[in-house]
């Protein structure tokens, strides 16, 4: 949603660049396809932190059994736990971009565990550890990481590939619930 120009400043695509498909696990098909009118990227976002926004949609999602509501988290992410990611990013750095979701489990690092292995243990970010090609890649980014039922990620960078065994960076979102409330009508 966002890129940096060739003056070094953040720019945010056209909302109508961007759609969203809702209830399909394929990529291409199925679903319904929503088309975005606004985007509202955080006002502190760089260098991957703050990574972060909200999107209006055109029309208003339909609730059934394919498309459901996340809860936002009502807790801080611990470290230790298991942690759902999915998303449609490439099978590994390179390769292609699947057609159907995929998701695995990965596991939260503490603030420290995230600083000692990367150099980023900031609140706003949620570090989640993997085995070597097994974390988030190309094309997840924005993609969500679940636990306990609850949206506690937004996946944001890799580290040295996809193949890397360095953890994965998701922007926390219980660090930016009041940003996130603020913009939207929750």
């Amino acid at each position: 949603m966002v890129y940096t120009d060739a003056n070094g400043t953040v720019q945010v695509y056209p909302a109508n660049w961007i759609n969203v498909r809702a209830g399909s696990t394929s990529r291409l098909t199925r679903g319904k396809i929503h088309n975005i009118v606004q985007i509202v990227v955080h006002e502190s976002f760089g260098n991957f932190l703050n990574d972060v926004s909200v999107m209006l949609v055109q029309t208003p999602f339909s609730w059934t059994d394919r498309t459901l509501p996340i809860a936002l988290p009502t807790k801080n992410t611990p470290g230790g736990v298991n942690v759902t990611i999915s998303g449609w990013g490439r099978l590994y750095t390179g390769g292609p971009m699947p057609f159907n979701l995929k998701w695995n489990t990965l596991k939260s690092l503490t603030l420290d565990e995230c600083e000692s292995s990367i150099g980023w243990g900031k609140e706003s970010l949620l570090c989640l550890s993997h085995k070597v090609d097994n974390g988030a890649c190309n094309g997840d980014s924005g993609g969500p990481a679940l636990y306990d039922n609850e949206l506690v990620g937004v996946a944001g960078f890799v580290v040295d590939g996809c193949d890397s065994n360095y953890p994965d960076g998701y922007a926390r979102v219980y660090y930016h619930i009041d940003w996130i409330k603020k913009h939207t009508d929750l």
